[in-house]
C-alpha cells in the first residue's frame, strides 16, 4: 500500500507498506517443517544385535539412534529370517515366531542395501556355528537427502521473502534538490540512497514480468542514467497511475517564493 504522508510545494513524502514477506514466509514454512520432520524421523542408524538361543532362531535387540534420541527395544518372539518388501517403501522385514516385524521405524526408497541386510540375516541364520549377529541399517544420509528436498526450497522461499522491503519511504525535497529513498527490511539493515531531483525525468507505471495471470504493476522514475525502482507493487493500475501523476506534478512544479 502506497500513501502520501506529506505534500507541500517544496516537499512530497510517500510511504509504502508491504506484506509480501509474510505471504512468502507462510508459503515456505510448511515445506521447512515437513522437511525437518522427515529428517528428524528418518535420519537414523538402526542396529540389530542377536543371540542364538535355538538351532534355527535367535533373540534380537534393536537400537535406533537418531536426531531425536536413542530407542532400544526387544524384537518380540524368535527371529528366524528376513525378507525385503518393496511395497510402500517397507524395506527389511524380520520373520519371527510372533509374526512379521519391520527392521526400521520408517519407510523410504528400497534398494540394494536392504537386499544385502536380508541376505546377511538369512545366511547367518542358516549357519548354526554363528551364535552372535550384528546388523546395521544406516539411513542417516538418506534421511538428510529426503528431508532436504523439502526444507531447502522452503528455507529459500523464506529467506527470499525476508529479503523484500517491508517499508519504503520516499522524500522528495526541492530545498535540498534531492530525493531520499529509504528501504527497511526484516532480514537486512535499512538501506538509504540519495538521488538528485535534477536528474529525474518522470515517474511511470511499469509491469514487471511475472508468471501470475493477474497483472502486477509497479512504479519507477526515469533519469538521465538508469531508472529508479520505487519498490512498490500492486494489482491496481489506476492507483499506480495516480501516484505517478502526483510525482510528475511535483517534479514539474516550481517552488513558490
Amino acid at each position: 500500500m502506497l500513501q502520501i504522508t506529506e505534500k507541500t510545494p517544496t516537499r512530497l513524502k510517500l510511504a509504502s507498506y508491504s506484506q509480501q514477506w509474510l505471504w512468502g514466509v507462510l508459503f515456505g514454512l510448511p515445506f521447512l517443517v515437513i522437511g525437518l520432520g522427515i529428517t528428524a524421523t528418518t535420519s537414523n542408524l538402526t542396529t540389530l544385535t542377536c543371540q542364538r538361543t535355538q538351532p534355527a532362531s535367535m533373540t534380537c535387540e534393536r537400537t535406533i539412534a537418531g536426531l531425536v534420541g536413542t530407542i532400544t527395544d526387544t524384537i518380540p518372539g524368535q527371529v528366524t529370517g528376513a525378507s525385503v518388501i518393496s511395497a510402500q517403501g517397507t524395506g527389511v522385514v524380520l520373520k519371527t515366531s510372533g509374526g512379521a516385524v519391520e527392521l526400521v521405524n520408517h519407510h523410504g526408497i528400497v534398494g540394494p542395501k536392504h537386499e544385502q541386510i536380508a541376505n546377511k540375516m538369512n545366511t547367518s541364520m542358516a549357519d548354526r556355528q554363528i551364535t552372535e549377529l550384528k546388523i546395521q541399517q544406516d539411513d542417516r544420509w538418506d534421511g538428510w537427502i529426503e528431508g532436504a528436498a523439502f526444507f531447502l526450497p522452503g528455507l529459500a522461499v523464506i529467506l527470499a521473502s525476508l529479503s523484500l522491503p517491508t517499508q519504503v519511504f520516499y522524500d522528495f525535497d526541492k530545498i535540498s534538490r534531492q530525493m531520499r529513498l529509504e528501504r527497511r527490511y526484516r532480514l537486512w539493515r535499512t538501506k538509504v540512497t540519495m538521488h538528485n531531483l535534477a536528474d529525474m525525468q518522470q515517474a511511470e507505471v511499469t509491469q514487471p514480468v511475472r508468471s501470475t495471470r493477474q497483472p502486477v504493476y509497479g512504479l519507477q522514475i526515469t533519469t538521465v542514467e538508469q531508472p529508479i525502482d520505487l519498490s512498490f507493487l500492486t494489482r491496481d493500475r489506476q492507483q499506480c497511475q495516480t501516484f505517478a501523476e502526483t510525482i510528475n506534478q511535483f517534479l514539474q512544479s516550481k517552488p513558490s517564493l
